[in-house]
């Protein structure tokens, strides 16, 4: 009796096992597909591609004012449209309205106040559209001195 309950085990063990061992050969085959297939498959969005994506705007003195400008591409695959250009209340923003084919090509406009700032600053700019992710991120640099 007790050698074929020794028996079963055996069995039920080297089951089990082959049956783990097959789930996983399915398992990786199958992400190897998922993978393959998301590769070869482009996604149908559009995509900002920065010009410069961090502009440096230099020395200014505390108060003053200075704009810059970001120029981009869309490099996707489908028409960009920006609903928002946001960053601090430092910043007056302005950016291409009218939807950007790709290939086309488009900016953002900022105007930044120095005021109440000291020493080098970095600060975002947050791109919302119709892109995935659907924010996409900008920088500028500057260093403000103290009026004398």
């Amino acid at each position: 009796m007790a050698m074929i309950g020794y028996v079963i085990r055996r069995y039920i063990m080297s089951t089990t096992t082959l049956l783990c061992v097959a789930i996983l050969c399915m398992a990786c085959s199958s992400t190897k597909k998922a993978v393959e297939v998301t590769a070869s498959t482009p996604a149908k969005t559009p995509i900002i591609t920065f010009d410069l994506d961090t502009i440096n705007i230099g020395e200014l003195v505390e108060g003053e004012k200075r704009t810059l400008v970001y120029s981009f591409t869309n490099t996707g695959t489908e028409t960009l449209q920006i609903d928002l250009a946001t960053a601090c209340k430092c910043t007056d923003l302005g950016w291409t309205e009218d939807p950007i084919p790709p290939g086309g090509k488009g900016t953002i406009e900022v105007e930044f106040d120095s005021t109440g700032f000291s020493g080098d600053i970095k600060k975002t700019i947050d791109i919302i559209a119709n892109t995935e992710p659907i924010v996409t991120i900008a920088y500028f640099t500057a260093t403000v001195v103290k009026k004398l």
